[in-house]
C-alpha cells in the first residue's frame, strides 16, 4: 500500500480529533481533563506519514534527503514563519519586560527547531509561567523534525530487512527511559527526543507493517475499543504522570485506527467533519496557543478563575478564523504549488529565517522602557541563585553574608525573598546571615508536598528530595555554633490544599503519600521548632506577603507602561477581602500555630494593608514580583517599613 500517496479521511479525522483535543485543553474547557495528549495523538500519524512517505520512496529508488527536506520545508515554514512574524509584531503591545525576552530564545529554537530544547531551559520554579510563552507550542514542531532528521538516515543506510528491527529496538528503548525519566527527570522527559521518540516510532513501525494482513486482522478486531479510548482516556485519564500510561493508551489507540482504514472515522458526517478540520489542523495549531497566550498576558487576574465562558468562545472563534485563512492563504497554496528546490529559494528561506532570528531581538531593544521591568521582576534568590536550587543541600560560602552567621533563614522561595530585606538592615554585618533554601520546600519535618499535576516536577521523587534536605537542613542548623536564631517561612499552601497537593510522609524508615491535612502540617511544624529549641536555637515564623491570586508582579507592569490588562483592580492593590479569602486555610494554619504556642509569627499585614485593601507599591516601586513573591528591592522597602530585623530578633524564642 502506498502511504505516501494515498489521502485517507480517516487520518485527516484523527488529525482533527487531535487538535481539537488540544484547542479545548488550552481553553481551559473541561470536556476533555487530558486534552494535551492531542499531541501524543499528532506524534503516532506524523510517524506513520512520514515513514511511509520515506519507505515508499526507497522502495522506488526515488528519494533525496534533498527533496525530502524541501518537501519538509515547503509544507511548514509559510505558515510557522507567518505566525512567527505576526507574534513578533504584537509582542510589544502585549507581552511584558521578561516575555519579550524569553519570546526572542523561543524564535530562535522555532526557527533552529530546538524549540523544545529552549523551553524546556526555560522552564524552572523561577520562570515566566508557561501560559504566558507565545510560541510555547512549538516544542512539538521542534521534536518532530528532530526526529526526522534521523528517521531518514536510518532506513537509507539499513538494509530493509532491519527497518522493523530497529524501529521497535528505538520504541522500547525510548519507551523504557521515557517510564523512568517521567519520574526523575519530569520536565526534560517531557519536552526532549530521547524520551518522546516512542511516540513517533509506534507510526513508524504501524507504516512498516501497514500491508501485513494479519496484523490489519489484528487491528480490525480492536477498532471500536481503540476509538472508545481515544475519546475516554482524555476525558477520564488515569491521572498519573505525563507522558505516561495514558499517553502509551492512546498512541495505541492511534495505532490500531491507523492499520484498520476501514473504521468509523472515514465515512459519516461526523468524520468529514472532523476531516475538514484536520485538513487545517496544523494552521489551527500554530495560531491558537499565541491568541490564548496573549490573552493570558492581558489577564491578571485570579489563575484559577480565568476567562469567562464568553472571552473563551471569542478565544477560540477568533483561533478558527485566523487559522482558515492562514491555512487557505498561506498553507495551502504554497504546499500544492510548483515551486522546486533552487538556490534562490534556499536563499530566501535562508534569508527569512535570519530576518525572524534577529526581529525579537530588535523589538526587545527598540522599546523605551524608564524602568527595566525585566531587572525589577527578576527572581529572587535571596544571596545567590545557588541557595535556591541547593536540591541535596551543601553549605555553599555564597549562601552566607558573614563567616559565623548569627542568623539563619530557613525555608522555599518565601523565605528567600526576605533575605535582601533583612540584609539591608544588618548594614554592618553585626548578625550576618545564612540563607538554608530550596524551592517550594517549607521548613517542615518528615514532610514534602507532591503536586498532583500530571507531568509536574514537583512529583513523589522531588519531595524524597525535600525530607532529605530538611532533614539535613535542620541538623546542620541545630550543630551551628553560629547560628542562634532561625527565621521560618513559607506560605505553607503545599501542606494545606488536598485538592492540589498529595503530601509525602515520612516515619524514617518509609515514606507514604497521605492526604494534606491542618492537624498533620502542625505536628510538622512543632517537630521542626522543638528540633531547634532542643539545641538551643531562638525561632520566629514570617507569614507570607498578602496576595490577592492574580499576578501583582504583571499588573504593576502593565499599570507603568500602559499596556491591556483586565482581571485585577485598575490601581493592582490587593482587596482585603480577596486577601483573606486566598489566603483562608494558611492563615487558619498560622493563626493555630501562634494559639498553640509552637512559635511567634511575624505578620506583615499590620505594615502593609488597611481595613480595605493592601499595597503593591511604595515609593513609586514595586513590592511584588509575581502573586506572592517580594522584588529585592520590594523586600528592602517591606523590611525598612516594619523593622523586620529588629521584630524577628524580639520575637525569636
Amino acid at each position: 500500500m502506498k502511504i505516501s500517496n494515498k489521502y485517507r479521511i480517516d487520518i485527516q479525522a484523527l488529525r482533527g480529533i487531535a487538535v481539537l483535543l488540544v484547542v479545548l485543553h488550552h481553553a481551559n474547557i473541561d470536556l476533555f481533563e487530558a486534552g494535551y495528549l492531542g499531541v501524543d495523538i499528532f506524534f503516532v500519524v506524523s510517524g506513520f506519514l512520514i515513514t511511509g512517505l520515506v519507505a515508499d520512496g526507497i522502495d522506488g529508488g526515488s528519494f533525496s534527503f534533498s527533496k525530502f527536506y524541501f518537501r519538509r520545508a515547503k509544507r511548514l515554514l509559510p505558515a510557522a514563519y507567518t505566525v512567527v512574524l505576526a507574534t513578533t509584531a504584537i509582542a510589544p503591545f502585549v507581552l511584558g519586560g521578561v516575555e519579550i525576552n524569553d519570546l526572542a530564545a523561543q524564535v530562535l529554537g522555532a526557527i533552529t527547531f530546538t524549540a523544545n530544547i529552549v523551553l524546556w531551559q526555560q522552564v524552572d520554579y523561577f520562570a515566566g509561567s508557561a501560559e504566558l510563552k507565545p510560541l510555547l507550542h512549538v516544542w512539538s514542531l521542534s521534536l518532530e523534525e528532530q526526529f526526522y532528521f534521523i528517521l531518514p538516515a536510518l532506513l537509507v543506510f539499513l538494509p530493509r530487512r532491519y527497518w522493523l528491527r530497529s524501529l521497535a529496538i528505538l520504541l522500547v528503548a525510548s519507551l523504557v527511559v521515557c517510564f523512568v525519566g517521567v519520574v526523575y527527570k519530569p520536565v526534560a522527559t517531557f519536552y526532549l527526543l530521547p524520551t518522546r521518540a516512542w511516540e513517533l516510532a509506534v507510526g513508524a513501525v504501524g507504516a512498516l507493517v501497514a500491508d501485513n494482513n494479519r496484523v490489519r486482522f489484528v487491528a480490525k478486531l480492536f477498532v471500536w475499543p481503540a476509538l472508545a479510548g481515544l475519546f475516554l482516556v482524555p476525558a477520564i485519564p488515569t491521572g498519573g504522570v505525563h507522558p505516561g500510561i495514558d499517553a502509551l493508551l492512546v498512541c495505541i489507540a492511534t495505532f490500531v485506527l491507523l492499520l484498520y482504514p476501514e473504521n468509523a472515522l472515514c465515512r459519516g458526517p461526523l468524520a468529514n467533519a472532523l476531516a475538514k478540520v484536520g485538513d487545517m489542523s496544523y494552521s489551527l495549531y500554530l495560531v491558537h496557543w499565541p491568541i490564548f497566550a496573549f490573552a493570558n498576558n492581558a489577564w491578571v487576574g485570579n489563575s484559577r478563575e480565568g476567562f469567562s465562558v464568553s472571552v473563551t468562545i471569542v478565544l477560540v472563534a477568533i483561533s478558527f478564523i485566523l487559522s482558515y485563512l492562514l491555512y487557505r492563504f498561506v498553507e495551502a497554496p504554497i504546499h500544492r504549488s510548483s515551486i522546486g528546490l533552487t538556490r534562490s529559494n534556499l536563499l530566501r528561506t535562508t534569508t527569512c529565517s535570519a530576518l525572524l532570528v534577529v526581529a525579537p531581538y530588535v523589538v526587545a531593544n527598540s522599546i523605551s522602557r524608564s524602568v527595566d521591568f525585566e531587572d525589577v521582576r527578576k527572581a529572587n534568590h535571596g544571596l545567590n541563585r545557588i541557595c535556591s536550587v541547593n536540591e541535596s543541600f551543601e553549605v555553599h560560602p555564597e549562601c552566607r553574608s558573614a563567616d559565623s552567621p548569627a542568623l539563619a533563614v530557613w525555608g522555599d522561595s518565601y523565605a528567600m525573598h526576605l533575605v535582601q530585606g533583612l540584609l539591608s538592615m544588618d548594614t554592618d554585618s553585626l548578625l550576618g546571615i545564612e540563607q538554608v533554601t530550596m524551592s517550594a520546600c517549607g521548613p517542615m519535618l518528615d514532610l514534602a508536598p507532591v503536586d498532583k499535576t500530571p507531568g509536574s516536577y514537583y512529583n513523589r521523587y522531588w519531595a524524597a528530595k525535600c525530607l532529605e534536605f530538611q532533614r539535613k537542613a535542620v541538623k546542620h542548623l541545630a550543630e551551628s555554633a553560629s547560628v542562634k536564631i532561625v527565621v521560618m517561612s513559607s506560605p505553607f499552601v503545599g501542606y494545606l490544599k488536598p485538592d492540589a497537593f498529595d503530601n509525602l510522609v515520612s516515619d524514617g524508615s518509609e515514606m507514604t503519600l497521605v492526604e494534606p491535612t491542618v492537624d498533620r502540617a502542625v505536628a510538622s511544624l512543632r517537630r521542626s521548632v522543638d528540633y531547634l529549641r532542643s539545641a538551643g536555637k531562638r525561632v520566629v515564623i514570617v507569614a507570607p506577603p498578602p496576595t490577592g491570586g492574580f499576578d501583582t508582579g504583571s499588573c504593576l507592569e502593565r499599570l507603568v507602561t500602559e499596556k491591556i490588562r483586565f482581571g485585577a483592580p485598575s490601581d493592582c492593590r490587593i482587596p482585603l477581602a480577596a486577601y483573606h479569602h486566598e489566603r483562608a486555610k494558611e492563615r487558619e494554619f498560622l493563626t493555630r500555630v501562634e494559639k498553640e504556642k509552637i512559635a511567634d509569627v511575624v505578620w506583615l499585614d499590620p505594615f502593609l494593608c488597611d481595613e480595605r485593601s493592601c499595597v503593591t507599591m511604595l515609593d513609586n516601586e514595586l513590592l511584588y514580583r509575581d502573586a506572592g513573591h517580594l522584588t529585592y528591592r520590594g523586600s528592602e522597602l517591606v523590611a525598612a517599613r516594619m523593622g523586620l530585623l529588629d521584630r524577628v530578633v524580639r520575637l525569636a524564642h
